[in-house]
């Protein structure tokens, strides 16, 4: 890496042949550090859909406060309240946090628990978002929302 020199990982897939690398992203999550590659191939060649939208292909979603979603089909998306779920577990890994010497060993131990816990409830909402725009996306070509500042009379602010 140009600024920080040789970086040692664990590979876990080999960089397929005539890919070039153009891009790396260190991360620093909770349980550790990410590298993220952007690969380039010249072989793949560059395409663009246009799609059409119609009553039929096409899909009205409405972000909202009581549900997650609500499409112009009628189907609504519950919250699924990853958070509220895990604040018992969380309550109990914060408590012994607290009951730590601030600086210690066992501190940055129970540290690292508590963010842990909260990387889970990360990734369960990330998962969550991946799924529902997977699961739109196969129901309709085209998708439209509705624009929370125009809704909002332009009361929003940024």
């Amino acid at each position: 890496m140009p600024k920080i020199g040789k970086v040692k990982l664990i590979q876990h897939r080999p960089i397929p042949e005539g890919f070039q690398i153009k891009t790396v992203t260190i991360s620093r999550k909770a349980d550790g550090y990410y590298v993220t590659l952007s690969l380039e191939d010249k072989s793949v060649p560059q395409f663009t859909t246009e799609v059409k939208p119609t009553s039929e292909n096409t899909l009205g979603i409405d972000m909202g406060l009581k549900d997650f979603l609500v499409t112009s089909n009628g189907e609504s998306v519950p919250i699924p309240q990853y958070y509220r779920k895990s604040q018992k577990r969380l309550k109990t890994l914060q408590k012994r946090l607290s009951r730590k010497n601030k600086g210690s060993k066992r501190w940055l131990k129970a540290l690292l628990a508590v963010a842990k816990q909260h990387k889970k409830v990360a990734d369960k909402r990330k998962d969550f978002h991946f799924k529902t725009a997977n699961e739109l996306l196969s129901k309709a070509e085209a998708i439209a929302h509705v624009d929370a500042e125009r809704r909002a009379g332009g009361k929003l602010k940024h």
